[in-house]
């Protein structure tokens, strides 16, 4: 037995359904496989005692007080193995596995495609095809480009009505130009903002990065680098680098990714992002660069709300519920169109994000990086149910102009 007392890893943990049995879906939390892992209800309740605190002896005895039988140690040690193959223990051979991942993604050029050909086609032509249905009839809800927006990084297809809606704004985009990809981070980070220098690449051919800027970001604020790891396989400024691309094809421009940390932190102490010392290096050293690059335009991947079942809430998703969640969402947009992050953040804080609004950080980050005057409306809103976890996500594509605009 290689495991005396095995410890499962943070994981993401997705309620299934196999035929007419329930299961559970595994998955890495940090991307660093795209291996799913299956297991049942049982072998769940096992894993879930699998806290590094236990042997299989502890296991077998805690099970029997639970369930009043005996399940066969090597039923244990074989479920701890396979958990071991899929690099799901807290062990050395994970820490091994994943040190040599970290140092491949640091020496490498660019940054990859993680998610084509699962979160969209890996074929060019294919990816292409499925990007311009998505502005079939589509107008521009402006009549000069943005200065900001917001868009979705819900799956391509669930949110394809709002990516629409936000990136038909940027159709007449002077170029050169440079964006400040604001993304979600979905993974625990230990700063507040994380910069990467990486070109990013798709099918769509390669991002050419700002890198004479973020090298200056980067000297200037060593922290910003430490989370660097965190884009490798974080999908939600991927998705807008595949909206530039195909928007703008061969136009100039450049990006400047930057993935957010979560804010429950500022949340449980009772203080606010604005107080955090790096936060306002951050905000200071973003409004100097928007000060001095050509075009600017600042981006925010982002998403609202998730309810339901597969985010561990006892509520049924119905109509009722689904006109409850706009009535919610409607008060935070409103915020955001105002430009107000301090009330956005408090409104969310208020409720201990008991919505889990992914979206917070970027979207709040995006506020106060506005140019003065600026002026923003909501051009879309809608909300994905997922009918097979009984949950919903919502989203919503919002656009500013600048106050001379």
């Amino acid at each position: 037995m290689s495991e005396e007392k095995p410890c499962v890893r943070p994981l993401d943990v997705v309620p299934v359904q196999t035929g007419e049995q329930m299961a559970f879906l595994l998955r890495d939390p940090e991307g660093l496989t795209d291996e799913a892992m299956v297991i049942s209800p049982l072998a769940f309740y096992l894993m879930a005692l699998m806290d590094g605190s236990r042997g299989v002896l502890d296991i077998q005895v805690d099970f029997a007080r639970r369930f009043g039988t005996i399940i066969p140690s090597e039923k244990i040690e074989e479920l701890v193995a396979q958990l071991d193959r899929h690099h799901l223990l807290e062990n050395d051979s994970y820490r091994s596995w994943r040190n040599g991942i970290i140092e491949e993604f640091r020496k490498a050029p660019l940054r990859e495609a993680r998610f084509a050909g699962a979160a969209y086609p890996a074929e060019t032509d294919s990816v292409k095809k499925m990007l311009a249905s998505f502005f079939e009839g589509v107008e521009s809800a402006l009549d000069v480009p943005p200065c900001a927006l917001v868009a979705p990084h819900i799956d391509l297809q669930r949110g394809k009505g709002c990516f629409a809606a936000a990136y038909s704004t940027l159709k007449n985009i002077k170029t050169p130009a440079t964006f400040i990809l604001l993304g979600t981070c979905h993974t625990p980070m230990e700063q507040p903002f994380c910069l990467t220098k990486k070109d990013f690449k798709t099918p769509l051919g390669v991002a050419k990065n700002a890198t004479e800027t973020a090298a200056e970001l980067l000297d200037k604020m060593k922290w910003l680098g430490e989370d660097e790891f965190s884009h490798r396989g974080e999908h939600s400024i991927e998705f807008q680098v595949l909206f530039l691309q195909h928007l703008l094809d061969s136009a100039d421009f450049r990006i400047l990714p930057v993935l957010c940390g979560g804010f429950h932190r500022y949340m449980e102490n009772g203080g606010s992002p604005g107080e955090d010392e790096r936060v306002r290096e951050f905000l200071d050293a973003m409004r100097d660069v928007l000060s001095r690059v050509e075009n600017p335009v600042l981006i925010a991947g982002a998403d609202l709300s998730h309810i339901g079942r597969r985010f561990g809430d006892g509520v049924t998703i119905q109509q009722s519920v689904l006109d409850w969640l706009r009535e919610q969402d409607e008060k935070i947009l409103s915020l955001v169109e105002k430009g107000d992050a301090n009330g956005l953040f408090e409104e969310v804080a208020k409720e201990r994000d008991a919505r889990r609004i992914c979206g917070l950080p970027p979207i709040w980050a995006l506020l106060e990086l506005l140019p003065a005057g600026a002026s923003g409306k909501t051009i879309k809103y809608e909300q994905s149910v997922e009918k097979e976890t009984d949950s919903v996500v919502t989203f919503a594509a919002m656009v500013w102009r600048r106050g001379d605009g």
